[in-house]
């Protein structure tokens, strides 16, 4: 075969060209992992303060009126220590924890996330998805809304409490690296309650004085509230 001086050029242009190839998709990769964290991982922990009733109740009984308990009942009868754990609290505060799965599009954030208070009578589960705006650089506000489900835990045997709840945040969020923010807010909830079920430890309270007839139906709906500061972080992915 007769030697060209072209040849070596025609060798060595394939793998110029793939060098130059291979440097662009590393660039462009490179570029895009700076400029690409759209996924957020938000662990929390906070302080809520909780009432089922505040706004609103309707049968929705923290405890049992002796006087409601049967004809045979004695209402100044010293009851008060045998219907305790009848009792249903609606009421209480306690430390608060939580996380969220964020997926972060330009100025908006739209959130699933999960709340557990731990009252000191019962727990609060509160589930849901939200949408947000977070505006800012090194230093960020933000805000968002959603809704959710709300489930009491820690109840008598045979009482259920679940409904919806309308949730709200605000807050400032500090940058302290690409992948790394902390922040601090303040959630509101509005919970919209039902209950059901019956009180059955109500009617071993007296003895044989209470009758079946004597069991307190606490069948109802009420309106509350769910107030939390909370500190949380965000790990962008």
């Amino acid at each position: 075969m007769r030697y060209s001086p072209s040849m070596p050029r025609l060798r060595i242009l394939p793998a110029l060209v793939s060098a130059i190839a291979v440097s662009l998709l590393c660039s462009v990769a490179h570029a895009r992992k700076d400029r690409l964290r759209i996924v957020e991982l938000q662990p929390m922990i906070g302080y809520s303060w909780v009432n089922m009733t505040g706004f609103s109740e309707s049968q929705f009984y923290e405890s049992v009126d002796p006087s409601t308990l049967g004809p045979n009942t004695d209402p100044n009868a010293a009851l008060d220590g045998a219907l305790s754990d009848s009792q249903v609290p609606v009421e209480g505060q306690g430390p608060s924890f939580g996380g969220a799965l964020q997926l972060k599009l330009w100025v908006f954030v739209l959130s699933g996330r999960y709340a557990y208070t731990a009252a000191e009578d019962f727990g609060l589960h509160t589930i849901g998805g939200d949408i947000g705006l977070r505006l800012g650089g090194i230093v960020s506000v933000y805000a968002r809304i959603g809704p959710g489900w709300a489930i009491q835990s820690g109840l008598p045997e045979g009482i259920n409490t679940d409904g919806l709840v309308v949730s709200g945040s605000a807050g400032l969020e500090f940058r302290l690296g690409k992948p790394i923010s902390l922040g601090f807010g303040f959630d509101a909830d509005l919970l919209l309650l039902a209950r059901t079920g019956q009180l059955q430890a109500a009617s071993n309270a007296a003895g044989g004085n209470i009758t079946v007839s004597g069991l307190q139906e606490l069948d109802g709906s009420a309106v509350g509230y769910q107030l939390r500061p909370q500190l949380h972080f965000i790990w962008h992915i």
